[in-house]
Order: structure tokens, then sequence, then C-alpha cells
């Protein structure tokens, strides 16, 4: 599959670090009817208009591009379920309209403008997680009955998630009269009050498909906090070198994705956010979701080798963390 940067031009300067890594070549074969509805004929920077965002052409299945318009913000909300729920349960506890809009007052906290409509929202039921981790792991399966204890390493931030909803908004189209009711002001009835991570961002990178997941399916996010000396404008490029060296190590896993997007968080978010339960929560810059076709059994591996190949401690890994999931559609 063709990779697909959504970075703006004037950056591309930034993003030479391997052949094939970035360009602005289109990625897909079309979009089909949803993509034409959802999406509109042109995508670009700017909004110029001349390149297509999606060229016709239908979509194999119930599959959708991974690729968002460039004027879409999202909005990323994790947490703990409530006592008493099982995660079986949560996804289901509310009604379908509660989660996207409580996560427009989200965004117009983080970004201090008002949301337009959303487009799509998923809940994701964390099934497996890590967090933090070894720089230097063993290869395969960790031994965990060892004589020598490992070096100490600082305590992560983040202990347990249970949930992730991920909410698209598009903005109003001008001189189009919206139907304005308000948002509900009370929290999705899975969610714990005060374990929330709530991050506004925008897509700068996108490849392939992802199913459209009604029954639910896999779906693996990984939380990235990058280090104090890696500038907003390198994070993108210092991925792109991590995550393809660890494509190479770990064959299997590249092979199998059906699509993956990176998320960065918006420059107005604050990068600490107050949090009930620890006091406040260091916000992950760089969010990279995938879509495997054949399950994340590779997953783990290729986060190993990610974290081993960062010989230039670009990471914060004491605040990252990644999630293995259950996505289900909500709207």
């Amino acid at each position: 599959m063709d990779r697909k940067n959504l970075v703006d031009r004037g950056a591309q300067n930034l993003f030479d670090v391997r052949q094939g890594l970035t360009g602005r070549r289109r990625f897909l074969a079309g979009a089909g009817k949803y993509g034409a509805v959802l999406l509109g004929a042109a995508s670009t920077a700017g909004g110029a208009g001349t390149e297509p965002a999606y060229a016709q052409g239908p979509i194999q299945g119930d599959e959708t591009p991974v690729e968002h318009r460039r004027d879409s913000v999202r909005i990323l909300g994790v947490a703990q379920r409530r006592p008493g729920l099982t995660r079986t349960e949560a996804p289901f506890a509310d009604s379908p309209h509660i989660v996207p809009s409580y996560y427009a007052r989200v965004h117009r906290g983080l970004t201090q403008k008002t949301p337009g409509r959303d487009v799509r929202t998923t809940i994701n039921v964390v099934t497996d997680c890590a967090f933090g981790g070894d720089r230097n792991p063993l290869p395969g399966p960790e031994n965990l009955h060892i004589e020598v204890p490992p070096p100490q390493m600082p305590c992560t931030i983040l202990s347990n998630r249970d949930m992730m909803s991920d909410v698209t908004y598009e903005p109003f189209v001008q001189g189009v009269r919206q139907e304005w009711t308000g948002w509900a002001p009370n929290q999705p009835r899975w969610v714990e009050p005060g374990t929330e991570l709530n991050l506004a961002a925008r897509q700068v990178w996108a490849q392939g498909t992802r199913p459209a997941p009604a029954a639910g399916g896999p779906r693996a996010t990984y939380f990235m906090k990058m280090a104090s000396t890696v500038a907003a404008s390198d994070q993108l490029k210092v991925w792109q070198m991590l995550h393809a060296g660890a494509v190479e190590a770990v064959p299997g896993f590249g092979d199998g994705l059906q699509g993956y997007e990176v998320l960065q968080r918006l420059p107005e978010v604050a990068p600490r956010q107050a949090n009930t339960c620890v006091g406040a929560i260091v916000l992950p810059d760089l969010v990279a979701s995938f879509w495997p076709k054949n399950g994340l059994r590779n997953f783990p591996d290729y986060a190993r080798a990610l974290r081993r190949l960062d010989t230039e401690n670009a990471l914060d890994l004491p605040a990252s963390f990644f999630l293995m999931a259950d996505e289900y559609e909500y709207d």
C-alpha cells in the first residue's frame, strides 16, 4: 500500500528519512459511495481542491478509508469503566447520542472552539494493554522469574484503561443552516469519573482502509509521549523512522496490516490534564492506530521492537502506553 502523508507541503523537507516513507501519492484505488458522501470531492492542504482526496471506485467489503478530511478534528477519550460493569456490558451502557454529545463538550473545553457535526463515533473495549515498558526488552516472551532485577525505571503515569472513545467532528459548512440542540451534560455511563484522558488531535498520516466495525473488530492504539528534546515539527519524522525499523524487524506485523494512521495533539491543547485519581496526566503527543487483517498477535512484538530501536530516547516511556481493543461503531 502507498502511504499518505497529511502534513502541510511546507513541512515536507522534514520527512525525507527513507525513500518511500513520504510523499503525497494517493494510497487508495477509491472510496466508494461512503467516502464520496462523507468526505466530498477534495481534501487538500489549504483547501485548493487541486488534488482529489480519493479516486472513484468501490471499496471491497465493509471497509472505509483510514484518511479523514484535513479540517476534521478527533477527540480520543480514554478511561476506566465504572465499577460493576464488565467489559462486555460497557459499550452498550449508553444511548448512542450521549457519547458524541459529551465529547463535543470535551472538544469545546480543550480547544475553546465549537465543534462541527460528528461524522463517526466508535467505542473501543480494551482486551489487553501495556504501560511504559523496558527500552531494551529481552527477545521473545519475558521471563518474570529472574534472580537479578532489571534496572529500575520511573513509575508509569497510567496503570489501567478499559475503554476508548473515538469521535470525529467536521466543521459546519459555511452558509448552511445547522440545527442546534445543545450538548448532553452527562458523562457516558461507562466512564468512571476522574479517570479520563481526553485528547484533541488531528490526523497527520494515513494509509489503507479500516473495517466498518459494526460487530467489533481488532484495533491497536499506541499513545506516545515524545521527549522534550523532540520538536513538535519532528515528531512524525521520528515515528516514521522507528516504525520503519520495527516493521522490518517484525515483518509479520507489517504484512498483516489493513490500514493505520497517526494523530498529533493539537497545539492549543495543554500538555498536562487534571485527573482526580492521580492529580495530573501528561498527554501523549502522537497516537498511532492499526487495523490488522489477521488479529493483533504480533503487535506486542512490534511495540518491543519500536522501543528497542529508540536508542536516542525520543520516547518518554513512562508516559506512553498502548491498548489492544475490539472496536464497535456507535452511530
